[in-house]
C-alpha cells in the first residue's frame, strides 16, 4: 500500500571487530503510483532510558531493487556494506516489519532495540518471533578455495 516501509534487520560482527553491528534494507512507497524507492544502512539506538528507538542511517538511499506482483521484495546490497560477511558466518536476530499508513508528519515511528517485538506508534507487524539467524551460503564461486 502507499506510505508503507518493509523492513528487514540483522545483527553481525565481522571477525575483526568485537562490535556488532546492526543493518538494514527496506523498501518505502509513497503517493499511489509512484515507484518505490529501496535502501540499506545501520540501525542505532537512540539512548536510554528514554523510549527505546532506532534510528536508521542509510549507507545508501537509492539501492537497486525489485517488487513483483506476487509480494516478493528484492534489494541489492553489497557485502562490502553490511560488514562483509563470509560463507559460514552467522547473521543473528533477523526480524522484520511493515510499517503502514506512514506520512512526512508522522516519521517518528518507535520500536524496541531488538526490533521482534510488535511495539509501534502504529503499524502493522509481520515479523516473527524469536528473531531468526541465518548462515551465509555461498557456491563454487563464492566460496574458499580447497586445498
Amino acid at each position: 500500500p502507499p506510505n508503507s516501509r518493509w523492513r528487514i534487520a540483522w545483527d553481525y560482527s565481522p571477525r575483526t571487530a568485537p562490535d556488532i553491528e546492526t543493518y538494514y534494507v527496506g523498501m518505502t512507497t509513497g503517493d499511489p503510483g509512484a515507484p518505490p524507492t529501496f535502501e540499506y544502512g545501520t540501525l542505532a539506538d537512540a539512548g536510554l532510558p528514554a523510549v527505546l528507538l532506532l534510528s536508521e542511517t542509510p549507507i545508501n538511499a537509492t539501492a537497486q531493487g525489485t517488487y513483483s506482483a506476487n509480494g516478493t521484495i528484492t534489494i541489492y546490497v553489497p557485502k562490502s556494506d553490511v560488514g562483509n560477511p563470509q560463507v559460514g558466518d552467522l547473521l543473528g536476530a533477523i526480524g522484520g516489519k511493515t510499517i503502514t499508513g506512514d506520512t512526512p508528519a508522522t516519521n517518528t515511528l518507535e520500536r524496541s532495540t531488538t526490533f521482534v517485538d510488535h511495539t509501534f506508534v502504529k503499524g502493522n507487524s509481520d515479523n516473527s518471533y524469536p528473531a531468526a539467524t541465518y548462515t551465509v551460503a555461498g557456491n563454487n564461486i563464492c566460496g574458499k578455495a580447497s586445498p
